[in-house]
């Protein structure tokens, strides 16, 4: 359940970015490991609750706190069990209410008040099956976040089939 004592309202936007974003994984079932992180670009923690999660077909309001730590981040995804996301732990599972689409989607995180960010992509931004979409270290803001040219295909793996770093 959400803390009374949550950021809702004093956030501005940009204060939270997301950095990377598997939309089609491969190790497990499609939507069952979608995922994607956010960064804190503040220097002070953020505790998220009450906050809105959506993409172009869906929208999930937040139940639970997440508190994403001041030069940190929060990990969400479509489940909580680390066996059912292919090896990842998320700070948040928002279940069916949000399915990433492979081709053409968005993230959208908002308070009550502010979008804080959005990333839409399109089949130009650099991600492929088992690939997360990654931010590049020099474009942590929330305009180049925007740009298909700021992000890059992660070449990390997380399990035996996915690429990614979450968290």
């Amino acid at each position: 359940d959400c803390d009374a004592d949550c950021d809702e309202g004093l956030i501005s936007a940009g204060d939270l970015i997301l950095t990377e974003i598997m939309p089609n994984p491969a190790y497990v079932t499609d939507p069952a490991g979608e995922w994607f992180e956010v960064y804190n670009t503040t220097g002070t923690d953020i505790k998220m609750c009450g906050w809105t999660l959506a993409d172009n077909v869906g929208t999930h309001t937040m139940t639970d706190d997440v508190l994403v730590p001041a030069g940190d981040y929060a990990v969400f995804g479509y489940s909580a069990s680390f066996t059912s996301m292919g090896s990842v732990t998320v700070d948040y599972a928002y279940g069916a209410a949000l399915l990433l689409a492979n081709a053409t989607d968005r993230v959208v995180i908002s308070d009550s008040t502010t979008e804080i960010d959005r990333v839409s992509w399109t089949s130009s931004f650099p991600f492929a099956s088992g690939y997360s979409m990654e931010l590049g270290s020099s474009s942590y803001d929330s305009v180049s976040n925007d740009v298909a040219t700021s992000w890059c295909k992660s070449t990390s793996f997380y399990n035996t089939s996915d690429h990614g770093t979450t968290g």
